[in-house]
């Protein structure tokens, strides 16, 4: 609901970007198609769960146009099934700049970007399937999301502007593209 009411804001348009930050308990559930089973993800939320594609479609051109051209980004910490990812030892000076630290960590995978539709990323904090873990401190992708945003914040804003710019000089060709050309 919180999300919807940000996206009817009668001043959305005057933002740069939209981000959704989501940190709940998520679920995956077999539904039946005319291609066959697939797995959808959903999210509880305060009354009741609500599929994620359902989030990603209140952000859509059709139900909100005003952000159009803009990045929305969606980043997503929730469980997406019941499978355990096991923890891993890992030795790299380059992970905390320092010579060599051993790291106990949980394997998640890179942010991905996803081409749901137009201008969109959507990222979790682990691939299908699997469990989100979650510290007394916070998830490990949720601190890191933060922790990147606060360093690369400027970064982030010089990339947006590249990729408006480039959606702008995009010709019109009427065929649609597998992969939007900034990923």
């Amino acid at each position: 609901l919180r999300i919807k009411t940000a996206l009817t804001d009668k001043d959305i348009d005057k933002v740069d970007c939209f981000v959704c930050v989501i940190s709940t308990h998520g679920f995956p559930e077999e539904q039946e198609s005319p291609e066959g089973p697939i797995m959808t993800d959903w999210l509880c939320g305060t009354d009741k769960p609500v599929e994620v594609d359902t989030l990603i479609q209140l952000a859509s051109i059709e139900q909100c146009p005003k952000l159009e051209n803009k990045p929305k980004l969606f980043f997503i910490q929730a469980c997406r099934g019941e499978r355990v990812s096991y923890m891993v030892q890992v030795a790299n000076d380059k992970l905390h700049g320092g010579a060599n630290p051993v790291v106990t960590q949980n394997v998640e995978p890179v942010i991905q970007n996803i081409p749901i539709q137009k201008d969109f990323l959507l990222a979790w904090a682990v691939q299908p399937g699997f469990t989100a873990f979650q510290r007394p401190s916070g998830s490990w992708f949720i601190r890191g999301l933060c922790k990147i945003l606060d360093e690369y914040s400027t970064k982030c804003q010089e990339l947006m502007m590249e990729h408006q710019r480039l959606q702008q000089n995009e010709p019109n060709e009427g065929t649609i593209k597998p992969l939007d050309r900034f990923m």
